[in-house]
C-alpha cells in the first residue's frame, strides 16, 4: 500500500514538473486550460478536473460530477471538501477547489492516499503556478497591444506632421509675398493656417495622452 501511495505522489510530482515546463510554450489562455486539464486528468489520483473560466468550461472526466453543487459556487480561497458532503456514490474522496482569478476557478476531484496532504500541497502550488502563467501571458498581450498602438500613433503623428508643414508653408509663403499681397488677405491666410496648426497640435496631444495612458496601464500590470 505504501508503495502504491509513493508511486502516486511521484507521478503527481513528475506531472507537475511536465506541466511547469511545457505550459510556457502555449500562447493562448484556452490552450493552457485545455492542456492543464488534460494532464491533470492523467493522474491516477484524479477522477475529474474542471476549469470554469467565465462562460467557458474545460473538463476532463473519469466520473460524472455534473451534479456536484460546489460547481455552482466560485471559491474565494483554497478549499478541500470531503466527499461525504456529496450526494450518492463517488469515485473521489475529496474536492480541491481554488480561484484562478476573479471569474475563473478550478475544481479537482481526487482520491485519498497515504500522501494526501502532500498531494494537496502540490495541487495548490501547481495551481498558483498556473495563475502566474496566465498573468504573464495577459501582461504580454497588453504590452503587445500597447506597442501596436504606439506604432499606429507614430504613423499618425507623421501624417499630422505633414499637415503642420503644409499649414506652416502657407504662413511662410505669405511672409515671402509681403509686398505683393494685401494686408487683410495675408491676415486671413495666417489665421486659417494657425487654426489648422492648433487643431493638429490638439490631436497630437490627445494621441500622446492615450499612448501614455496605455503604457502606464501596462507598466502597472507588471508591477502588480
Amino acid at each position: 500500500m505504501m508503495g502504491s501511495d509513493s508511486a502516486r505522489i511521484n507521478e503527481l510530482l513528475f506531472k507537475a514538473f511536465e506541466i511547469a515546463i511545457n505550459v510556457w510554450f502555449l500562447k493562448d489562455r484556452r490552450d493552457i486550460f485545455k492542456y492543464f486539464t488534460s494532464k491533470i486528468s492523467e493522474l491516477d489520483i484524479c477522477t475529474a478536473v474542471i476549469i470554469l473560466d467565465g462562460s467557458e468550461k474545460y473538463t476532463m472526466l473519469k466520473e460524472d460530477v455534473s451534479t456536484c453543487r460546489y460547481l455552482n459556487f466560485q471559491p474565494k480561497f483554497v478549499n478541500i471538501v470531503p466527499c461525504r458532503k456529496c450526494n450518492g456514490d463517488t469515485m473521489h474522496d475529496f474536492l480541491f477547489t481554488m480561484p484562478l482569478s476573479e471569474d475563473t476557478s478550478i475544481y479537482i476531484f481526487i482520491k485519498e492516499d497515504g500522501n494526501f496532504e502532500e498531494a494537496v500541497q502540490v495541487f495548490s502550488d501547481l495551481t498558483n503556478f498556473l495563475i502566474k502563467v496566465i498573468e504573464s501571458i495577459e501582461a504580454r498581450e497588453k504590452l503587445e497591444g500597447a506597442l501596436n498602438q504606439l506604432n499606429a500613433n507614430l504613423e499618425y503623428f507623421q501624417y499630422l506632421a505633414d499637415r503642420l508643414r503644409n499649414a506652416l508653408a502657407v504662413i511662410l509663403g505669405v511672409a515671402e509675398l509681403e509686398d505683393e499681397i494685401e494686408y487683410k488677405q495675408a491676415i486671413r491666410f495666417i489665421k486659417e493656417s494657425s487654426l489648422k496648426m492648433k487643431k493638429v497640435l490638439d490631436e497630437m496631444h490627445e494621441y500622446e495622452s492615450k499612448t501614455k495612458k496605455n503604457f502606464d496601464e501596462v507598466l502597472s500590470s507588471f508591477e502588480d
